[in-house]
């Protein structure tokens, strides 16, 4: 039981972070009236042509499991350089479930070499795991449709037509990203789902994930990005519990297993744009 919870918790936040990611590096093409879809439809014209950028991300999640109390926080921070395909992020996760902590630390670099694009993993900051993501000719088509396009944004309006982020003017522009949307900005990304699939998660069944986007009134680029995910990650929850019950059907036996998300929400800054700091590969990055 112990150990299914365990597996149960780990699918859920697996779950999690590849949603944060997309929206980490994604930016809208849709809202509704100078209208809401005019000021997204600006950032998304203004942001194509960003060359790098800095990111910080904050998530907390709050879970439950037959009235056990499971927390997470996960902060970090991107560095994107857009026209060389480079990134690095640093993300720090702490977990507390039945009264214990679990902290670590996740580093990943991308890198493009002899026309193929590489992440490098690591979590002790010495050894990296290297992946190959694709072609380089196959990114570089894609990058320009990672943004959702015009068709994903639902229920989109403006919400305040004066928010202060900063010293900065904004437009706070509220709205959905149904799950059917989501898994297509998902696949987009191509980013490894096989562990998901072999859960049965599904994004296309998923509920809408609720979206704040503060705009600058003079950029038109985006300074904050806030996401309300607890709804979909119940649905995540609940697919997670089916699989873990058909994978370990004799550790469910007699048990009686409830989880229910209670809180799933991130939120995204950006500064620098054009003026992201420099950084270099650590040398286990071959």
């Amino acid at each position: 039981m112990k150990n299914m919870k365990k597996r149960m918790t780990a699918g859920f936040l697996m779950a999690l972070m590849l949603v944060v990611s997309v929206f980490g590096n994604v930016t809208t093409a849709d809202a509704a009236t100078l209208s809401a879809k005019q000021y997204m439809v600006k950032m998304e014209k203004v942001m194509s042509k960003v060359k790098s950028v800095e990111m910080s991300q904050s998530t907390t999640v709050g879970m439950s499991m037959n009235g056990e109390k499971i927390s997470s926080k996960v902060s970090g921070s991107m560095v994107l350089f857009n026209d060389s395909m480079k990134a690095k992020c640093v993300q720090k996760a702490t977990v507390t479930m039945a009264g214990q902590k679990q902290t670590s630390t996740v580093r990943m670099y991308v890198k493009q070499s002899k026309g193929k694009l590489y992440v490098y993993t690591s979590t002790d900051g010495a050894a990296y795991e290297k992946t190959e993501l694709g072609d380089m000719s196959e990114f570089t088509a894609a990058a320009g449709q990672v943004d959702v396009d015009t068709n994903t944004i639902s229920n989109a309006k403006i919400v305040d037509k004066s928010a202060k982020v900063g010293k900065s003017d904004t437009v706070k522009i509220s709205c959905s990203i149904t799950g059917k949307d989501m898994a297509q900005a998902v696949k987009q990304t191509g980013m490894d789902t096989s562990s998901l699939d072999q859960m049965g998660i599904d994004f296309s069944t998923m509920k809408p994930i609720k979206v704040t986007y503060w705009i600058d009134k003079k950029t038109y680029r985006p300074l904050k990005c806030s996401v309300d995910m607890t709804a979909f990650m119940n649905d995540i929850c609940n697919t997670v519990l089916k699989a873990m019950v058909v994978a370990d059907p004799e550790a469910a036996s007699g048990a009686s297993i409830e989880m229910k998300c209670t809180s799933a929400k991130s939120t995204v800054a950006y500064k620098n744009f054009n003026k992201a700091k420099k950084f270099s590969y650590p040398k286990a990055c071959k």
